[in-house]
């Protein structure tokens, strides 16, 4: 990744906005909001266009704890607005500093977000930015392959939080128990991913609103974490998209908090995932492909470079990267089976006419132009 606001994230391609009482200090290495007690209830932002689909990361830190609450900050994705700042003191928030790694497509607005009230000053810090671009992902739907439902580990702390995980969809009730309550859904990847989603708010809306929020390892994203109805400052959206990358061996965890009185739930759905390189050009094993019958426009392609590590997939060897249907689904390879064949061969490709998907020993398959 590359360090620092330059390139195309260069700090004076930035715009900054300053409410009434902010200050907005900048350079190549940070963005401050310094807030005074000049004015109440003011909005500042520093935004900028995502020029193409990138991984962006940072550090953050807010002070005084205490003003989290009437000074809050966060950021915004287009028009979806993400707090970094929880408003209620818990054992299971830290809402002083923290680390964020997202996943932003092109012609995005991002903003980062501040707001200032008339009691006490406040200050926001972003520090530590960094970018990588990011080419075409291929993306695999649901909760399956490294991400089954399977190898999530669900925890609910007491009888006030219930959840659950299907194929498609993550539930995660909060139940007037008369007792306050969390619970979390937990997964950890072993290799770097980005991972997209939905997720929907429904319950309480009141004054004591029922958490929902995203960690990476101890890092929060609160996405819904504020009374929905507030407009000093601006309160919490009841459902939007997320984009996020995840460096390997990341502890992903969702958290629900719940209060005693009243019942609220979340979901999770539409969950994607993508391995962060890009899938490399289809490929073979020589010894095991030419056993097959292909297509009569089909050729064979050397790459002229071997592999020792196929994925077995109904006896036809494939590099973990290669695109295949399951049931009129993409998966790359890795994901599609776990079948490892570990034996040196050379790599080729296949060539038709069209690029299509093809049969080859009942797998379909993909092809190169």
């Amino acid at each position: 990744m590359i360090s620092g606001f330059n390139g195309p994230f260069d700090i004076n391609l930035w715009t900054p906005t300053a409410g009434t009482g902010m200050t907005i200090n900048k350079s190549s290495t940070q963005i401050q909001f310094a807030g005074t007690t000049a004015a109440s209830n003011r909005a500042s932002y520093m935004q900028i266009l995502i020029p193409d689909d990138y991984i962006i990361t940072f550090d953050w830190t807010f002070t005084p704890d205490g003003q989290r609450l009437s000074d809050p900050f966060g950021y915004y994705t287009g028009t979806t607005l993400v707090y970094l700042t929880n408003k209620a003191d818990s054992s299971t928030v830290t809402p002083s500093s923290g680390s964020v790694s997202l996943y932003l497509t092109k012609n995005t607005l991002f903003q980062y977000f501040k707001w200032t009230s008339n009691a006490t000053n406040s200050t926001a810090t972003i520090t530590n930015f960094k970018y990588q671009q990011v080419g075409t992902l291929l993306f695999t739907n649901g909760f399956t392959g490294s991400f089954d439902q399977s190898n999530w580990f669900i925890n609910n702390t007491n009888a006030g939080t219930s959840i659950s995980i299907n194929s498609t969809t993550i539930t995660m009730n909060a139940n007037a128990a008369g007792t306050i309550s969390d619970g979390t859904i937990s997964i950890t990847s072993s290799i770097d991913r980005i991972i997209t989603f939905d997720w929907t708010y429904s319950g309480d809306g009141g004054s004591t609103f029922d958490w929902f929020a995203l960690y990476l390892e101890t890092n929060s994203i609160w996405l819904a974490s504020r009374t929905s109805t507030s407009t000093n400052p601006p309160g919490s959206p009841l459902s939007g998209s997320v984009g996020i990358y995840i460096p390997a061996n990341t502890k992903l965890e969702f958290l629900k908090h719940g209060d005693a009185l009243v019942a609220s739930q979340c979901t999770v759905t539409n969950f994607k995932f993508a391995s962060l390189s890009s899938p490399t050009i289809p490929c073979f094993a020589l010894s095991n492909i030419i056993k097959y019958q292909l297509p009569s426009d089909a050729s064979i392609i050397y790459k002229n470079q071997r592999n020792s590590h196929w994925i077995n997939i109904n006896d036809l060897y494939l590099t973990k990267d290669h695109v295949v249907k399951v049931n009129d689904k993409l998966l790359i390879a890795e994901n599609a089976s776990s079948n490892v064949v570990n034996e040196e061969d050379d790599v080729v490709d296949i060539k038709t006419s069209d690029g299509r998907f093809i049969i080859v020993n009942n797998v379909e398959v993909a092809t190169s132009k």
